[in-house]
């Protein structure tokens, strides 16, 4: 969760919020899915004490990634030619611009909340 987090935090302090890092926006709003895995798994591991305090902390960022939505279409597994499968497809992702800045705040709260104290 931690190096989640601190990843987050480096990619969206180099991200300003015009029409210029829209791709960039984009892609940070992506890491929705795989934010969505790593809660899971946390919740499925919350029978100890530190899972759970972690778990307490990332809420308001699990509130930030909610209002954001990132929806997988036309998912396709393909064969390459040396015979690896090659899963492809397009998110179709949609935000406003307070949703983005409420993600970026939560991330850097969460990550000044870890690393400070």
């Amino acid at each position: 969760a931690g190096s989640f987090v601190e990843t987050m935090y480096l990619i969206i302090s180099s991200v300003r919020n015009d029409a210029h890092d829209e791709k960039s926006v984009k892609k940070i709003i992506e890491q929705k899915l795989l934010f969505d895995d790593l809660y899971s798994m946390l919740q499925f591991l919350n029978t100890d004490e530190n899972v759970s305090t972690v778990l307490t902390d990332m809420t308001e960022l699990k509130n930030a990634f909610t209002a954001l939505s990132v929806k997988p279409e036309n998912v396709m597994i393909n064969k390459s030619d040396n015979g690896n499968l090659v899963l492809s497809g397009e998110n179709k992702i949609n935000y406003s611009k307070e949703s983005f800045s409420i993600l970026k705040s939560s991330i850097i709260k969460l990550r000044t909340k870890w690393t400070v104290n």
